[in-house]
């Protein structure tokens, strides 16, 4: 029922309903629907609505300083969570209020996708020359962590189909260690 009413707003052109369909909606059984949202993210995106730029596919978010400068204060904010006293000071000054520094800050301080991709192939050739479970579970864990890092973050289709044959490489060596040998 929220997913229809999310599309529904997302087709009138409520750029944060088609936001909400990508981010938050199954990908199985809304495929069609979260599709068309991330077309609609893309033009408006192209078109300059930053807001759609944060959600839509193989695009950019607009940088906070930009957005900070463009009278966006939940932006400066943000930057003020950062240190950026003067941009907490606009924000301030516009009764705009940070809602969560300590996740700004983590996710200003998390490794970007491109940097877990290469973490995720470094242990899948290490999870792969293992010999016995007692070297490879640890590493399949690390490996679960790392995949974790990227919950909820932008990722390109690009980076997210990489993520995905890592991911089945890992699946396939762990399940080889862990089948019983044949006689």
């Amino acid at each position: 029922a929220r997913e229809e009413l999310a599309h529904t707003a997302c087709v009138a052109g409520i750029v944060e309903s088609c936001a909400q369909l990508v981010r938050y909606h199954d990908r199985h059984r809304f495929r069609d629907d979260i599709s068309d949202a991330e077309r609609r993210l893309v033009v408006a995106c192209d078109a300059g609505e930053a807001d759609a730029c944060e959600d839509a596919p193989d695009r950019n978010p607009v940088p906070a300083k930009d957005l900070c400068a463009a009278a966006d204060y939940a932006a400066c904010a943000k930057l003020g969570c950062l240190g950026d006293r003067a941009a907490e000071q606009l924000a301030t000054a516009h009764h705009v209020a940070a809602n969560d520094c300590e996740r700004v800050r983590a996710e200003a301080n998390a490794p970007s996708p491109e940097a877990v991709i290469a973490k995720l192939a470094e242990l899948r050739d290490q999870i792969c020359a293992c010999k016995d479970t007692a070297c490879m579970y640890p590493l399949v864990q690390l490996a679960g962590e790392q995949t974790g890092a990227l919950v909820d973050r932008k990722v390109s289709s690009a980076a997210s189909t990489k993520l995905g044959t890592l991911m089945t490489a890992i699946s396939t060596c762990e399940a080889k260690l862990a089948a019983p040998a044949s006689p």
